[in-house]
């Protein structure tokens, strides 16, 4: 994700809350520049008090989870699989919190010859 990539998705769901394209821009830059945030952590960490303020939903995916916190996949499945089952015990519906997704596309690419040929 670039900064500017950022900062349209920030802007395009978030402005019609006052929140204009300068101060975002500014929010996004902090993250980075005064807190090491890669682009995707400060967006991530943007969006998500961002929802809080105006009651928005936002959904992240296990790659946004483990960019954000620095984990494994695994170990960011196994939390999900965990909270899930917790979830069920105390009688709420875990598809409320955790939402599976499914590409719709899938794209398979065969290189015969392997990737040598791609760079010579």
């Amino acid at each position: 994700m670039t900064f500017n990539e950022a900062l349209n998705k920030l802007a395009n769901k978030y402005e019609k809350y006052g929140f204009d394209k300068k101060f975002l821009s500014d929010q996004l830059q902090k993250g980075i520049m005064n807190y090491g945030f890669s682009v995707r952590a400060a967006y991530c960490g943007m969006a998500m008090s961002l929802a809080a303020e105006t009651g928005e939903n936002e959904m992240f995916s296990i790659e946004d989870v483990m960019e954000v916190t620095g984990e494994s996949r695994e170990w960011v499945v196994s939390q999900i699989e965990q909270s899930r089952e917790e979830l069920i015990t105390a009688g709420e519906n875990p598809d409320d919190y955790f939402k599976p997704v499914e590409p719709k596309n899938k794209s398979v690419f065969y290189f015969p010859g392997g990737l040598s040929d791609l760079t010579s």
